[in-house]
C-alpha cells in the first residue's frame, strides 16, 4: 500500500511497511543524486551500489567515492 502526497511543494511517497513497523514513523530519505550514482549499468554504479549496501545510513561523498573509483 502506498500512498503519494505534496507538502510545501515537495513530492513524497510513503509506503505501508507491514507488520515488522509497529513503533511509529520509519523513514528513509532519497537523494537525487542516487540514481546518477547506481541508476545506470556501469563499473562504477556497481562500485557505487556495493559501497551503499554496505552502509546503515547513506554518506554520498562515501558514494561518490565510490564511482569515481
Amino acid at each position: 500500500m502506498t500512498v503519494a502526497f505534496e507538502l510545501d511543494g515537495q513530492q513524497f511517497t510513503a509506503l505501508n511497511g507491514g507488520p515488522n513497523f509497529k513503533f511509529g514513523l520509519s523513514r528513509q530519505v532519497i537523494p537525487s543524486v542516487l540514481l546518477k550514482l547506481v541508476g545506470q549499468p556501469s563499473e562504477s554504479s556497481c562500485r557505487a551500489m556495493q559501497a551503499m549496501l554496505r552502509m546503515k545510513k547513506m554518506d554520498i561523498a562515501e558514494l561518490e567515492r565510490a564511482y569515481a573509483g
